[in-house]
């Protein structure tokens, strides 16, 4: 899976617009930590 692809798949976890804000300003780094860790916690 790609960067964006985690990116998009991460801002649809939570509804809010600010959320998704601040997942467009995250570093590709942050963007896959927060992947992997919504992964683990089943949230994907």
């Amino acid at each position: 899976m790609s960067v964006p692809d985690m990116r998009a798949a991460i801002a649809k976890v939570y509804p809010g617009q600010s959320w998704k804000y601040k997942v467009a300003k995250m570093s590709d780094q942050q963007v896959m930590a927060v992947y992997f860790s919504f992964l683990r916690r089943k949230l994907i």
